[in-house]
């Protein structure tokens, strides 16, 4: 049986929609929301340990939408062994901050050895002129992850007010070098850092190479090297 609606009865409805719609829109956005979060693989590297396939692998949880600038990015590290069942955790660290406006830092697997992987996770914030950057290096220990090295790797205020209009003593355009020395009969390989340009007016050509120290899962540092500069 077909209903028939009367001028009247279709006027009002249309009325009572668009008034709906309009409180709708004029309603205040909740500014209590949580931001919604992706997270996806931004690292993995399938290798053999000990005869063994193994796999590195990295999550990335970042926010869908642009986010404050003091709200970091979420990483997972995961050391992974396949067995009958599929891949099982062996080591795995989890919810590392890294990263800001809600984007983690760039990750990226190393062989550091034979049979010896980590992570490199290099990040960078620039804040009015002044750009620093830093790497971490991370690498299994136990069920977990150790961090084997954490460097700045860029220091540049050449954009800052001081830097412009102030003495050359407070500028600097500084970066450094990661490169892992590959060599025959060691565990784990060195790694050789190359600092260049200048900090706080300063000229710097320098090289170290660290070793590896495996009780402490970390890289030594040699003497005369900072690690942390700004």
């Amino acid at each position: 049986m077909s209903v028939v609606r009367s001028p009247l009865f279709i006027a009002v409805t249309t009325s009572a929609l668009v008034l709906g719609a309009a409180a709708l829109m004029a309603r205040p956005a909740r500014t209590d929301a949580p931001l919604a979060r992706v997270k996806d693989v931004c690292a993995s590297k399938d290798v053999r340990l000990r005869g063994e396939p193994h796999r590195l692998l990295a999550m990335c949880t970042r926010s869908a939408r642009e986010s404050a600038s003091n709200d970091p990015g979420r990483i997972d590290l995961y050391l992974l062994k396949r067995d009958a069942e599929g891949w099982q955790p062996v080591a795995q660290k989890l919810g590392l901050e890294s990263g800001r406006m809600g984007q983690p830092g760039e990750v990226s697997v190393l062989q550091l050895g034979p049979s010896l992987y980590g992570f490199e996770i290099s990040e960078t914030s620039v804040s009015q002129g002044y750009l620093l950057g830093g790497t971490r290096l991370y690498v299994p220990r136990e069920t977990g992850f150790q961090v084997a090295l954490d460097v700045t790797s860029t220091v540049r205020n050449t954009g800052t007010h001081e830097c412009a209009h102030a003495t050359p003593a407070v500028c600097s355009d500084f970066s450094r070098r990661l490169k892992v020395e590959v060599r025959e009969g060691v565990a784990a390989y060195p790694l050789r850092i190359t600092s260049l340009g200048h900090f706080r007016g300063e000229p710097v050509s320098a090289t170290h190479v660290l070793s590896f120290d495996a009780k402490r899962a970390q890289y030594r540092l040699p003497a005369g090297f900072e690690a942390q500069v700004e």
